[in-house]
């Protein structure tokens, strides 16, 4: 009885993370239209949390896009290659100007408001 609570159970991945973000950036470009304060402000917020959460798992990442890459065929070109390059541009490089956007957007929107 005892015994199962040393077992830790595989929990599955989110897949809602993608469809979440694309759907926060939609939204809220579409506010930034109608009230510009409010859309500013939510599309900052999506830019930091999301640079935030990427480089906190940036390890888990790329381990899951090595996997990803080594178990699907139709992935196999020269363009879906993974190589740490593109890694280290991508998360030392775009993922923090991301994050300085969204600190960007939250200052011209207090700015104006």
């Amino acid at each position: 009885m005892f015994s199962k609570l040393f077992f830790r159970h595989k929990l599955p991945e989110p897949n809602f993370g993608p469809w979440l973000f694309t759907i926060l950036v939609v939204v809220f470009a579409f506010l930034m239209q109608v009230k510009p304060v409010l859309g500013m402000a939510g599309m900052g917020t999506v830019c930091i949390v999301s640079s935030v959460l990427v480089l906190l798992n940036r390890e888990r990442i790329w381990e899951n896009y090595k996997q990803t890459y080594k178990s699907n065929i139709a992935l196999r070109s020269f363009w879906h290659e993974p190589k740490r390059e593109y890694y280290a541009i991508n998360v030392y490089f775009l993922w923090p100007l991301v994050g300085l956007a969204g600190v960007a957007l939250l200052v011209i929107a207090y700015q104006f408001s």
